[in-house]
């Protein structure tokens, strides 16, 4: 009767065991993804058209909003443009586009005096630029179809202005995924102790009526702290600045493409707050894997004893980037085994689970 209590609660000691390596078992992959969202942003000298890096400051034509202010907003904005823009999922090729004219569908801030005289086409201030075309290479201006001084709503027509763009003040690949930079160097980072670079390379750009430009490209940081990609900055102090020859700019219509290789650190989990996550999680299973290890001492020297499968190859090495160094080297083989392992980390523990229960019948065939 006393024998047929002991096997049941060691029995019972094992189930926990293996309930525990379960709960822990680690994803299958050591090193996390850079995911984000990438699409061009620019704007041009003269007619001031724009679309503006992530997160500055106004309510339209911020990526990534599909949107183009024209003349700076003062004439409207284009909310349907056609922006090509992509999901960065890990390092890899990706290509970005945005056509370079469109039509204004939405009216500017009127609160602001020179935006208001701008939209508006006429004294009386019935006519506006809504439906107006737009180019990054010169502004549009009304006129008459009839030739007549007085401008209406049936001779209304745009003609080409005065106004010509000659060049890029930005043009840029914004996205949304955080990073640092170390100004003295030129050079950007995934972690604030700037460890796990970034890097930009293989770049070619398509430029209607320009031609196509090929390079690296740097890679800064906005006043947000997020990464870019410069092509063309001049408001850039950075280094990274004029990537591409910094007079390519349209000479006609259609669309700009940039097709760049984004190369990622090899482990881009290891930032600082990865290794803090790391860090306690290893913590708990130390704590799991010493209490393991006092409970089964007669099964220490055999690889996934002493709770190796669930405490170090569990949740204990599991991101963190601390070593368990309170376990003997039996444990410490245990675990590498365990992370080599990590798809399999449930019938590791339950392996552990069994391991106990044939300790458990050992030690009352032993009593017999």
């Amino acid at each position: 009767m006393k024998l047929k209590k002991i096997f049941a609660g060691m029995a019972a000691s094992a189930i926990a065991m293996s309930a525990f390596a379960m709960g822990s078992a680690p994803a299958a992959s050591a090193d996390a993804t850079v995911t984000g969202n990438a699409g061009i942003t620019f704007q041009t000298d003269g007619s001031w058209n724009y679309r503006d890096i992530t997160n500055t400051a106004g309510d339209h034509a911020v990526f990534p909003q599909k949107e183009v202010g024209v003349q700076g907003g003062a004439y409207g904005f284009d909310t349907n443009v056609d922006c090509g823009d992509t999901a960065i999922n890990g390092s890899g090729t990706y290509t970005v586009s945005i056509p370079t004219s469109g039509k204004i569908n939405t009216e500017p801030d009127l609160n602001k005096p020179a935006n208001k005289k701008a939209w508006f086409v006429d004294d009386e201030q019935t006519l506006t630029r809504m439906d107006s075309p737009w180019s990054m290479m010169h502004n549009y201006e009304p006129g008459t179809s009839d030739g007549s001084e007085e401008i209406t709503a049936e001779n209304l027509v745009w003609n080409k202005g005065d106004v010509e763009a000659e060049k890029f003040n930005m043009l840029d690949v914004s996205t949304d995924i955080p990073a640092y930079y170390d100004k003295e160097n030129h050079k950007c980072y995934l972690d604030e102790a700037l460890t796990q670079e970034v890097t930009v390379t293989d770049v070619t750009v398509d430029i209607p009526g320009a031609g196509t430009f090929t390079g690296d490209a740097g890679c800064w940081k906005d006043d947000v702290d997020t990464l870019c990609i410069s092509l063309i900055n001049v408001y850039d102090d950075t280094g990274a600045s004029n990537t591409i020859d910094g007079s390519a700019f349209p000479s006609e219509d259609g669309t700009i493409t940039v097709t760049f290789t984004i190369n990622f650190p090899e482990d881009s989990s290891n930032s600082e707050d990865s290794k803090e996550s790391g860090t306690e999680s290893n913590e708990s299973g130390t704590e799991s894997g010493n209490s393991s290890a006092s409970s089964s001492s007669s099964s220490s020297s055999s690889k996934g004893g002493n709770g190796g499968g669930g405490g170090n190859g569990g949740s204990g090495n599991g991101g963190g980037t601390t070593k368990n160094t309170s376990t003997s080297e039996s444990l410490a083989d245990s675990a590498s085994d365990a992370t080599e392992n990590a798809e399999s980390g449930a019938p590791a523990g339950i392996a552990l689970a069994l391991a106990a229960v044939a300790g458990a019948v050992f030690v009352v065939s032993r009593k017999k």
